[in-house]
């Protein structure tokens, strides 16, 4: 998949967290496991990474990415979690 539909399923993504939206689940249908880690990276790179995971994990179930990344994304979340709580 080209860059620039891995940046538009990542807008899609953090345009539904930032209004607390459900994002459009027809775009995630049948994404290969190499599309949903590098939409992962980039949501890494831009800081956002939770934000991304938890709108992920909402999809419905046929458009979720496959089991060990779903795994690794409520890990994730839980660890930015902790790590929040301890800033307070």
């Amino acid at each position: 998949m080209e860059n620039a539909a891995i940046n538009a399923l990542f807008l899609n993504l953090l345009k539904a967290a930032i209004w607390d939206r459900q994002a459009d689940a027809t775009l995630f249908r049948d994404l290969d496991e190499e599309t949903w880690k590098r939409i992962f990276r980039l949501a890494r790179r831009q800081s956002v990474s939770a934000l991304i995971a938890d709108k992920i994990l909402s999809l419905p179930q046929e458009c979720l990415p496959p089991r060990e990344q779903n795994a690794a994304l409520v890990s994730h979340m839980e660890q930015t979690r902790a790590r929040n709580l301890k800033m307070m």
